[in-house]
């Protein structure tokens, strides 16, 4: 859906694997950089879709787990 809406995607399991529980940790430390850089990584991998803004203000981060582990937080600059 995001994909469709033009909204950038990256699927970090791509370059940390997938451990779940931990991923979700590992994908906020991700979007804080990203966030403190103003710009995404590149795409690198066929699940990653979309160039990011130049001037990267928020990031949504999704996570999932076993047991009562849906996860979702929005990091944005605070300016």
């Amino acid at each position: 859906m995001l994909k469709e809406i033009g909204l950038p995607i990256r699927n970090t399991g791509t370059y940390i694997g997938h451990g779940v529980e931990t991923q979700f940790m590992a994908n906020l430390a991700i979007a804080c950089a990203a966030v403190e850089e103003g710009k995404l990584y590149p795409a690198g991998g066929p699940a990653d879709a979309g160039t990011g803004p130049s001037d990267l203000s928020q990031v949504i981060v999704t996570g999932v787990a076993n047991w009562r582990g849906e996860g979702l937080a929005l990091i944005e600059r605070a300016d």
